[in-house]
């Protein structure tokens, strides 16, 4: 049976153009394995957002999700006119694409908010204190649309072991690192070593692009089934 939980909007941030960082108090705490979601029943309708963070303060508790309204659906048009106090109801948490327990290296692949669990997997990563390499892919158009360079500064503090490319596929210009002209599938045709099997790969976000990296690792790269995790939006 699904558990439902009272969200209560608390802080609403822009962090870019119909991107927005949702803080809710909630009824419970959310106990939750990195990378899973939680579902909202907006006007009939339900709608999953993976969890950037939970957390505890003074008897209350917190949820963080970071979501898009592109491209405008019922649910989006209501996240777009939340005000602060609002109400929602949810389920959860959900979601079989979780962070593995182990220590292999990482690659984090993500393109729009497909990026959000793979940001959760990071942050748990750095609590667990695991002296181990995480290096992120994240898709967009231009470089402007970049938002993740940005959540990675907080969890850079005190953690070195983090590395970015953001794969710009509409840039014309001449981008300097971490920017690069390309997708992301782009970018890990020639980054990638063939047999690569000391590397986790998790993927998230556009069901083309998840499948197109799913071959490239697969087929192209050799690597095994086993270390390819993948979540399409």
């Amino acid at each position: 049976m699904k558990k439902e939980i009272e969200f209560i909007l608390t802080n609403n941030e822009t962090i870019r153009e119909k991107v927005y960082l949702l803080t809710f108090e909630t009824d419970k705490l959310i106990k939750h394995r990195a990378g899973q979601y939680i579902t909202f029943e907006i006007k009939g309708q339900q709608r999953a957002y993976s969890i950037l963070k939970t957390w505890e303060n003074n008897e209350n508790n917190y949820i963080q999700l970071l979501i898009s309204t592109w491209p405008g659906g019922v649910a989006s048009q209501e996240f777009e006119k939340i005000d602060i106090g609002q109400k929602l109801i949810g389920y959860g948490p959900m979601g079989r694409f979780v962070l593995k327990k182990n220590n292999l290296k990482k690659v984090f692949i993500a393109t729009g908010t497909g990026i959000v669990p793979l940001l959760a997997m990071a942050k748990r990563v750095k609590e667990q204190k695991l002296d181990i390499n995480l290096r992120f892919y994240f898709g967009i158009r231009n470089a402007s649309e970049d938002y993740l360079s940005e959540m990675l500064k907080k969890l850079q503090v005190g953690y070195k072991n983090i590395k970015r490319q953001i794969c710009c596929s509409k840039e014309n210009k001449t981008l300097e690192s971490p920017y690069r002209q390309g997708r992301v599938t782009d970018a890990l045709r020639h980054d990638i070593l063939d047999q690569d099997n000391e590397c986790e790969y998790y993927i998230c976000g556009n069901p083309k692009m998840v499948e197109e990296v799913e071959k490239i690792l697969k087929i192209d790269k050799q690597i095994s089934a086993d270390n390819i995790h993948l979540e399409k939006y």
